[in-house]
């Protein structure tokens, strides 16, 4: 038998490779994703979450360059969810699909209520990654320019930008 699902996306004006790199990476969870994760640390080979469920086990899929996010979250009951997660381009931006499954146990409300969870969440990832994650290089130079944390960054080094200040931006990571 299957399960009722619902696919919950978000278009986001970055490319589907730096969607993914962020999102991929379960220690930016926090930032994000209030409904699973609250803080997240690896013990051993496994992350562990404090969400509002409890304290829950998240695995990833592996790395991959097809934009497969799906992670499995175990719960403190040792059920474990299976929450497929998709990120590929869409023009010069990126579309985000995330499938909610409703467990047999779930009511209608508490169904609605996790889809509204989620499109928080993702909202959420949206809004950090189009302001705060610069798109282009340009863009990055120009809120380096305006950035405060960068300017204190860059005062010893007048010739150059340093790379360990545009490195990270806000705590959000940036090739260069």
């Amino acid at each position: 038998m299957t399960l009722t699902a619902k696919h919950i996306s978000v278009s986001i004006n970055r490319s589907a490779a730096q969607v993914y790199e962020f999102a991929s990476n379960p220690e930016n969870l926090p930032k994000w994703a209030a409904g699973l994760s609250g803080s997240i640390k690896r013990v051993n080979e496994e992350w562990i979450a404090e969400s509002p469920m409890g304290r829950v086990k998240v695995k990833f899929a592996e790395k991959n360059k097809l934009g497969v996010l799906d992670h499995d979250v175990t719960l403190p009951s040792g059920i474990k969810v299976t929450n497929p997660m998709r990120v590929f381009p869409n023009n010069e931006g990126s579309e985000l699909i995330f499938t909610l499954y409703r467990r047999p146990d779930v009511s209608d409300q508490e169904f609605a209520e996790d889809a509204k969870a989620v499109e928080r969440d993702l909202a959420k990832l949206k809004t950090l990654l189009e302001n705060y994650f610069p798109s282009t290089r340009n863009e990055m130079f120009k809120k380096l320019l305006t950035s405060h944390e960068i300017k204190s960054c860059m005062a010893s080094h007048t010739d150059r930008l340093d790379q360990t200040c545009v490195a990270y931006y806000r705590g959000m990571p940036f090739a260069i």
